[in-house]
């Protein structure tokens, strides 16, 4: 695991080296590292591909095709923090297609709408927790 929460100074270059040479990393924290871009994520996405936590919250210039790459190449996440990333529903609904071993997501903005939630709920994750208010979805019983 990785804290590099609020190191402002962190850039793309030194997070692609350390994306490069880390493929066993398990849990990586950017909160707060406003140089980064969708470019370490992708990175991290194609050469980490046993993360299970990220926390990219906070970091302006994190879009959608980050959190696509994340969606595709990590199978294993189980905890994604986007508060405050300006993403919209089309990163919400690729997380709830392809991230079956999701447990938490963390979301704000105004351009998550109830596409996004409803994406989720058809995939029965188990919590969803958004920056304001907090929403918890559980798993419907199985069928007799």
């Amino acid at each position: 695991a990785i804290d590099l929460s609020h190191c402002w100074g962190i850039t793309d270059a030194a997070m692609i080296a350390l994306a490069s040479h880390c493929a066993k990393l398990t849990s990586i924290d950017l909160k707060g590292c406003t140089n980064i871009t969708d470019v370490v994520v992708i990175a991290l996405a194609t050469h980490c591909a046993k993360l299970t936590t990220i926390r990219p919250s906070k970091c302006d210039d994190i879009t959608d095709a980050a959190v696509v790459a994340l969606a595709t190449h990590c199978a294993n996440l189980t905890t994604v923090d986007l508060s405050y990333c300006p993403i919209t529903n089309a990163a919400v609904i690729a997380l709830a297609t392809h991230g079956a071993n999701l447990t938490i997501i963390r979301l704000s903005g105004d351009d998550i709408t109830d596409a996004a939630v409803v994406a989720y709920g058809r995939t029965y994750i188990r919590q969803t927790d958004t920056a304001d208010p907090h929403i918890s979805c559980q798993q419907p019983p199985s069928p007799p």
